[in-house]
């Protein structure tokens, strides 16, 4: 499946850029993600969360994903969370939101935690949209306010799930798209871009023929006018439903606020505890030791016999008279050179 690419981040008005998305067309995975304002390392949550599923699905995952991946992944995440916690304790209670998309065959896979929010949008009609977990959601949900109370709803910040490791394992809603065609339109943001981006812009902008770089550059152009928060959105087109791999991205939007579509973001690697350094260590030092005793006994040194006088005898020449006797001379004992050519394997860049 082909797909043309456009991405955005944007620090908007905060001190900080707490989102992160992450693009791996070649996978059919797309992410974008929301640090949780107000608590400690939002930024490393979101960027520790992408990363970390795309490192599932590079190294893991080697036919068409489901359901139950997407769940691992997720898994892997909260446990990458957990050692970074571990390792640097000011960053506990980070979190995060997550929005995914992997497209497995000819369907795609939708999976969402939190309030960023994923798009399903063909010839201006919205197939397809995530339910938010938040408290206004839940609100609007039941009739307790309405569509215009929830815009300004002074709680509308808060969420009632989210990606955050510990004893708290996240819950994400997974839906399965189908039937899926050429020229559809996929939109990921974080709240942000729906501060000033609505359903009814959508409706409008996602049509058939549309340039999605135009489209991506005024949504830009929106937030950074009117949103108040961080700002990111992955705008997808799919351009052949048929086809294996490869994507299009065009250039993107000529001001710094736009991204192009990240190529390969280095996976995070679970950082090791204390306990578990240590036990390699002791490891490493039997190792050592193993191969040295190998070694030496592989090399040791044999004592040739020691020469009788009678032989010593026969090696006097008798036409030379008797040299007189000097210090005898000092035997080269310098090793040989040792050379040793150590290769070191390239780590493997996913993801990631």
């Amino acid at each position: 499946m082909k797909f043309n690419i456009q991405t955005l981040n944007a620090q908007g008005r905060r001190d900080n850029n707490e989102d992160s998305i992450l693009a791996s067309p070649d996978k059919g995975l797309f992410m974008a993600c929301d640090g949780v304002g107000g608590s400690q390392k939002g930024e490393v949550a979101s960027d520790v969360a992408c990363k970390s599923i795309q490192q599932y699905f590079r190294s893991v995952v080697n036919r068409p994903g489901t359901g139950e991946d997407i769940e691992s992944a997720i898994a892997l995440a909260e446990a990458n969370m957990d050692s970074y916690v571990a390792q640097n304790p000011g960053s506990a209670g980070m979190a995060t939101t997550l929005t995914l998309l992997y497209f497995a065959g000819p369907d795609a896979l939708a999976a969402h935690i939190g309030d960023s929010r994923i798009y399903h949008v063909r010839d201006g009609e919205i197939l397809f949209k995530t339910f938010d977990h938040s408290l206004v959601n839940e609100l609007l949900a039941t009739g307790s306010i309405t569509e215009e109370e929830a815009r300004t709803h002074p709680r509308k910040n808060v969420i009632t799930r989210a990606l955050q490791g510990g004893s708290s394992p996240a819950v994400a809603t997974i839906k399965k798209l189908s039937g899926l065609q050429n020229g559809d339109f996929f939109l990921l943001c974080t709240d942000g871009i729906l501060e000033s981006i609505t359903d009814g812009y959508l409706s409008e902008n996602l049509v058939s023929g549309a340039d999605i770089l135009d489209i991506i550059t005024e949504m830009d152009n929106l937030c950074a006018e009117n949103s108040r928060d961080n700002y990111s959105a992955i705008l997808i087109r799919i351009e052949d439903e048929g086809a294996d791999g490869g994507y299009i991205a065009p250039p993107a939007p000529g001001q710094n606020r736009s991204m192009p579509a990240p190529a390969n973001p280095a996976p995070v690697s679970p950082q090791r505890s204390p306990l578990t350094r240590i036990l390699m260590f002791i490891i490493l030092i039997l190792c050592g030791g193993l191969g040295y005793y190998l070694w030496k006994m592989r090399h040791q040194i044999v004592q040739p016999p020691p020469v009788s006088q009678h032989a010593k005898s026969k090696k006097a020449t008798p036409n030379h008279p008797k040299a007189p006797a000097s210090t005898p001379a000092k035997l080269n004992t310098k090793p040989a050179n040792d050379t040793t050519s150590t290769k070191q394997d390239d780590n493997d860049q996913p993801d990631q």
